[in-house]
């Protein structure tokens, strides 16, 4: 009996031990991806942009602009953070590839929201598209046109890619869609968008930039602000850090994270640009040759922020551009 009784209670110090090692060795260490497993990680982190699931959903039709002559024209309406966002819709009417006209996002730059219409805004780059081939839509951002506000809007400037991946979701609910072929096109502000959905969606075929806000976050505000006042700048910056911590600046960046970008990249801007500095696309071309991207970089002179005059030959270069890499 005393055998049995010594056999158990050896058995039971050995697991102990064993308990005890696995605890030191493995169990008491850091995870190897802290920033993943935290639970302090922002949901608009580039990496929680990632590991965030965007299911489709319908598109609702909430208003039928009519025939535009070589496409069909919708304002339509999805949830995006449980607001209701609307978007421009152009479908082409001829010609539809065998597996559906390819799809082009457009994301616009900052807007006077009290001027901001879905329908009379970013006009002529709508209708290009989609009058070449492409299913154009272009999302209003929350807070835009008569897409709703969350409660902390100046916020909302950092979750518009949100309000574009929820829709980029949506893609597959639209028929005549080809959802092998998309495209990204972004000016000013929605170049910092674009940016950071081609991080976060791998699937993009290419995207056009047009005078991106290209600079790392929250300079990528900072720098407007300043445009104010010193006193502006100071206060919005105060406002972003109680949002996020100042630590964390890097990781909801789209300039540090350019690294995950696989799509091919077309940079277009004006030397003359009064309103994005013309340098910072220079420093874009500069970081993704560093990082082997495949990219271009047309510059045109003189040219303003909105290439006023030459921007049908820049769209010409953003349809040669995209048609060179869509999956047949």
């Amino acid at each position: 009996m005393k055998k049995i009784i010594l056999v158990i209670a050896g058995c039971v110090l050995t697991l102990s031990m064993i308990l005890f090692v696995l605890f030191i060795v493995g169990f008491g260490q850091e995870p190897a991806n802290k920033e993943m497993t935290s639970p302090e990680l922002h949901p608009l982190m580039i990496e929680a942009l990632r590991s965030r699931s965007f299911p489709a959903q319908e598109l609702a039709v909430v208003k039928n602009p009519g025939d535009k002559g070589l496409y069909q024209s919708f304002v339509v309406s999805y949830f995006a953070d449980g607001l209701s966002v609307r978007a421009l819709l152009n479908i082409p009417k001829y010609n539809m590839p065998p597996k559906g006209f390819p799809v082009v996002i457009v994301c616009h730059g900052h807007y006077d929201l009290k001027k901001y219409t879905t329908e009379k805004t970013y006009p002529a780059i709508s209708s290009y598209f989609a009058e070449h081939g492409f299913i154009m839509l272009k999302p209003d951002y929350r807070g835009h046109g008569e897409s709703q506000a969350s409660e902390d809007p100046y916020l909302d400037r950092v979750a518009y890619p949100v309000d574009v991946l929820t829709l980029l979701a949506a893609v597959p609910t639209i028929k005549e869609a080809d959802t092998e072929n998309i495209f990204l096109w972004g000016h000013s502000m929605g170049g910092t968008v674009a940016l950071t959905v081609l991080e976060v969606r791998p699937e993009i075929k290419a995207a056009s930039l047009w005078g991106a806000v290209s600079v790392p976050f929250p300079e990528s505000l900072m720098y407007f602000a300043r445009k104010h006042s010193a006193q502006t700048a100071e206060e919005r910056l105060r406002l972003i850090c109680s949002y996020i911590k100042e630590k964390d600046f890097s990781k909801i960046s789209p300039a540090d994270h350019l690294y995950k970008i696989t799509a091919p990249i077309l940079i277009q801007h004006g030397t003359a640009d009064e309103l994005v500095p013309y340098e910072w696309s220079v420093t874009l071309n500069a970081k993704l040759a560093a990082l082997g991207k495949v990219h271009e970089f047309v510059t045109w002179q003189n040219a303003n922020h909105n290439l006023s005059g030459l921007q049908i030959k820049a769209l010409d270069h953003d349809v040669v551009f995209f048609r060179k890499y869509l999956k047949k």
